[in-house]
């Protein structure tokens, strides 16, 4: 019947954005009013080297980013929340194993019908550019990813780049 049909393309679309938000060659992540994760995506979470129960509604953007990435949040977040947007913010995150993980992170905010603050709506991204790749140096991070480097490769090819970067 057509409502059935209907209904087979509302799951398939639905399907569709959800492997969009999950696999993105970006880490997406929501957190509430206090800082607290509220959603993120598979990629991030591959990164970082955390399940979702570990973070979702139990770690705050504080516990899995470096002081100095502390200050910056702290500074920051409060207006971000009245402004409802932040550009090309610069973080070092704590991975499980305790590497850290330069990200740029941009986000804007999900406000209710009053205009409250809901959650953050936030891209992490590697790096991209030359400027951002100088200032992780100067930072002494000694683990970087991003376009920069390489595009999105599927996995079958990832032993060829690294053969064919160090040799």
């Amino acid at each position: 019947t057509r409502h059935k049909e209907v209904e087979r393309e509302r799951e398939k679309v639905a399907e569709e954005l959800r492997d969009l938000y999950e696999n993105a060659p970006c880490g997406y992540h929501s957190l509430d009013r206090n800082g607290l994760f509220t959603r993120i995506n598979a990629t991030e979470l591959s990164w970082l080297g955390y399940s979702r129960e570990e973070l979702i509604g139990k770690k705050k953007f504080t516990d899995i980013i470096t002081a100095k990435s502390q200050a910056i949040f702290q500074n920051n977040f409060p207006v971000f929340k009245e402004r409802g947007w932040i550009k090309d913010l610069e973080f070092e995150m704590i991975c499980k194993d305790g590497s850290t993980f330069p990200v740029l992170l941009n986000a804007t905010a999900v406000r209710d019908e009053s205009d409250n603050y809901l959650m953050s709506r936030s891209t992490a991204e590697g790096v991209e550019t030359e400027e951002q790749l100088s200032f992780l140096q100067e930072q002494k991070s000694d683990e970087l990813q991003g376009y920069l480097f390489s595009k999105p490769v599927p996995p079958e090819e990832i032993p060829a780049i690294l053969t064919r970067n160090c040799l």
